[in-house]
């Protein structure tokens, strides 16, 4: 990972896994860490992650699958 330099905070980080021992370590470098125990419920915690993330107004409408690409 060294070699590409991204420059991202740990801060504005997302580790998904479905084992919590996976996420201890990531959330410890200060991810937020979403555990996956279904693919529903895992989307949901994406888009409320990222609004926190990124602060996104909270009357921002959400993308629907459709129109994204």
């Amino acid at each position: 990972m060294d070699k590409f330099n991204f420059q991202v905070k740990p801060e504005e980080c997302m580790f998904l896994d479905d084992l919590g021992q996976n996420l201890k370590p990531a959330r410890a470098m200060g991810f937020a860490t979403i555990k996956v125990t279904s693919q529903p419920k895992a989307a949901a915690e994406v888009r409320n992650t990222l609004r926190e993330l990124f602060e996104f107004p909270s009357n921002t409408r959400e993308c629907l699958p459709s129109s994204c690409s």
